[in-house]
């Protein structure tokens, strides 16, 4: 088991501390080790440090996590800008081959359907526009009847409150 201190501290100081953690935990004899234990845990609330301890490789310093976030942002800009790329070239490629398409099969051309909207547009300018009701104004007839079979109806009948002989029919799940 090793030991990560996350504090800077002289030279002197860490050096005493690792000597007393040695001390304390590969001592043979019980009541040194305890000492050595008690004097390593003084001196870490003394100068309140954390210690962190591991086994195996010791843990990534601050400066090396910010490299590792920092390569892995540029990284992650590096993809998106190459999956935009990638849109932006199949878009076109989309574009060309509808073009394509329409120019082989002698279709419409944008400038034909934009030359029919606006002759669309300037007549309908020229006519006026058309007024919307007032909404109070709005009335719902009342004539049309809803008949239902009260038994195990599956159909259902609308009469539109014409004298009409036709109706709508809805079939309802059987």
């Amino acid at each position: 088991m090793s030991l990560h201190f996350l504090r800077n501290m002289s030279e002197i100081n860490l050096q005493k501390l690792e000597k007393l953690w040695n001390h304390a935990t590969k001592n043979a004899n019980v009541h040194e080790a305890s000492t050595a234990a008690l004097m390593f845990t003084k001196m870490i609330a003394k100068h309140k440090l954390k210690v962190h301890l591991y086994s195996g490789q010791s843990p990534a310093t601050e400066q090396q996590i910010k490299e590792a976030i920092d390569k892995a942002y540029i990284q992650g800009q590096m993809e998106t800008k190459e999956q935009y790329k990638r849109i932006l070239e199949h878009q076109r490629s989309e574009i060309y081959n509808e073009g394509y398409r329409d120019g082989m099969s002698n279709s419409y051309t944008k400038a034909d359907i934009d030359r029919a909207y606006q002759k669309g547009y300037y007549a309908g300018q020229k006519e006026g526009s058309i007024e919307k009701a007032i909404p109070s104004d709005i009335n719902q007839s009342s004539g049309n009847n809803l008949v239902t079979n009260s038994g195990t109806a599956s159909t259902l009948f609308i009469h539109n409150g014409t004298t009409s002989t036709t109706s709508s029919t809805i079939r309802i799940g059987l």
